[in-house]
């Protein structure tokens, strides 16, 4: 040192300045260092400086780079002298990321946490730094500060896309509780598919659904849900999802998983999406797997399109059932199905109302004479009577009163003439009560087969005595007409008559005048045909 001052003192070189400041620097003369730097010399600044900080003479260094302002230099400075705060305000005087990026994880690394989240939030919101930022905590095992680095760095102006994925990202790994929260706060600032890919990898697959969702990609959503179900699946969630699919085949897929994993709640599913349905196909794939009835529901709220593969699946569930109200109720409302084959099947059921429904669809397909034998077999007299009224067939009915005669039926034979009254002859009536001893039973049907005709003739004679009484006023208007038109026939005649013996002798006189012809006379004919006056007809055969 001593030699370097009266070196310095006959001759002006940076040189000799540098080695002096460096010497100070050695030797820990910090207070000769900055008297030299703020006296008058030569010194080359950013040359000694650099030196000393390789050398790891920190504080002098500290002291050049404070005295040149350079706070690039001077917050690492700070770093190595672990005064991270001076560190942070240089780095902030400085504003260049290279610099924020060393004090930060210069924090980082010492757990200063705090100090290192106001240097992040100048780094992060740059996207070509912040995985640098982000793979620096996590290899130091911070996930926690890392998350609230981020989450503070949402908050900011310049807040980019990158960080709400990587906030999405750390929650998908270290706190997947707050991921789902994230994802339905921010999903229109997240990068979806590199989230998806993230989530898909440490399998949250919930989260994986809704991002689909977000995504407009609900067939994958949809395949998530049965693919994952344990994790995932929820019924109102399914629902909501799968009316927003774009093939159509889903809802079959659909259909098919809830058959396989949640058999309980398929009608409600198929009753939701009944608008989007081809009711036959998935009759048709639930009938295949043998499960109709879990759709009961949802059938009977279709059945109004008459569809014949939905009226025999639920024609089948009321017989398999054994409810013979509804099915009764389906045949008549909607008959839209094989009626033969049902019709067969039910005449064969132990129980009674169903082969009374079978004779009924026998009767509604007009094969009268199999409902009506359907009938006597389970001696449903009054379903016969009425098949046989309705078939509107004389010989169905006589030959049904024949059958209650022979069964001595003769209660059922007297309603029978009631109920078919007009399709009974009378005359075969009176023979079977003569022959079989019935006349008590058959007259009340005689008295009204009385009463009817003797209606029938009164009304016939009223109308007959009318019918007469106006061809009576005919006639004598027309004979009123005749006697003023013959004057106006024979009066010109009369003027213009030729000599006698013309057209047979003459014309005759008027009325009321005689003439020389009698009343058989030639000319005694009316004019055109009609009767004579006087209403006296001309003789015939004469002369």
């Amino acid at each position: 040192i001593k030699f370097l001052l009266m070196a310095r003192a006959k001759l002006k070189n940076p040189l000799l300045d540098n080695e002096l400041i460096y010497s100070y620097a050695k030797t820990d003369k910090l207070g000769e260092l900055e008297d030299f730097i703020n006296g008058k010399n030569n010194a080359k600044y950013p040359e000694i400086g650099e030196r000393l900080f390789k050398e790891k003479l920190f504080l002098a260094a500290k002291i050049i780079y404070k005295f040149i302002k350079d706070n690039s230099k001077l917050a690492l400075c700070y770093v190595h002298l672990k005064e991270f705060k001076n560190a942070v305000d240089a780095a902030n005087d400085a504003g260049k990321i290279p610099v924020w990026k060393e004090v930060c994880f210069a924090c980082v690394a010492a757990e200063e946490f705090k100090l290192a989240q106001r240097c992040a939030m100048h780094i992060i919101v740059y996207t070509n730094h912040l995985m640098e930022l982000v793979m620096h905590y996590e290899y130091l095992g911070y996930f926690d500060q890392l998350i609230e680095v981020l989450e503070a760095g949402i908050g900011l102006q310049r807040a980019h896309q990158g960080i709400f994925t990587q906030l999405g990202i750390c929650y998908c790994k270290y706190k997947e509780e707050s991921l789902m929260q994230h994802i339905k706060e921010y999903w229109s600032r997240l990068n979806i598919p590199k989230l998806l890919q993230a989530c898909r990898q440490h399998q949250k697959w919930l989260e994986v659904v809704h991002l689909y969702s977000y995504y407009s990609q609900h067939d994958n959503a949809i395949e998530t849900l049965m693919d994952h179900s344990a994790e995932c699946w929820s019924h109102d969630l399914f629902k909501k999802t799968v009316h927003q699919v774009s093939n159509s085949e889903m809802y079959y897929k659909a259909i098919e998983f809830y058959l396989q994993e949640k058999p309980l709640l398929l009608n409600d599913l198929c009753t939701d999406l009944t608008p989007k349905l081809d009711h036959s196909r998935v009759v048709t794939l639930v009938k295949r797997k043998g499960h109709v009835p879990l759709i009961k529901g949802y059938l009977l709220s279709v059945q109004p399109e008459n569809n014949d593969i939905i009226n025999e699946a639920i024609n089948t569930l009321f017989y398999e059932e054994e409810d013979h109200k509804n099915l009764l109720k389906s045949v008549d409302t909607y008959p839209n199905f094989d009626q033969a084959s049902l019709a067969a099947l039910l005449k064969k059921h132990e129980l009674l109302e169903f082969r009374r429904i079978a004779a009924h669809i026998y009767q509604m397909n007009q094969r009268f004479e199999e409902s009506i034998e359907l009938s006597k077999q389970d001696e449903m007299w009054d379903d016969a009577m009425k098949t046989a009224e309705v078939s509107a067939n004389s010989a169905l009915a006589e030959s049904l009163l024949y059958f209650f005669v022979d069964k001595k039926e003769y209660e059922c034979f007297s309603a029978c003439l009631y109920t078919c009254y007009e399709l009974i002859k009378p005359d075969v009536v009176l023979e079977l009560a003569w022959r079989n001893n019935l006349v008590d039973f058959v007259m009340p049907y005689m008295v009204q087969t009385f009463t009817d005709y003797s209606s029938k003739m009164s009304v016939l004679f009223t109308k007959v005595a009318r019918l007469e009484e106006k061809l009576g006023d005919g006639k004598n208007a027309g004979d009123e007409e005749k006697d003023e038109g013959t004057p106006m026939l024979t009066a010109p005649l009369m003027i213009t008559a030729g000599p006698a013996g013309m057209m047979g002798g003459g014309m005759p006189p008027p009325p009321g005048m005689g003439g020389p012809m009698g009343p058989g006379g030639p000319m005694m004919g009316p004019p055109m045909g009609g009767p004579m006056m006087g209403g006296i007809p001309p003789q015939q055969g004469s002369p």
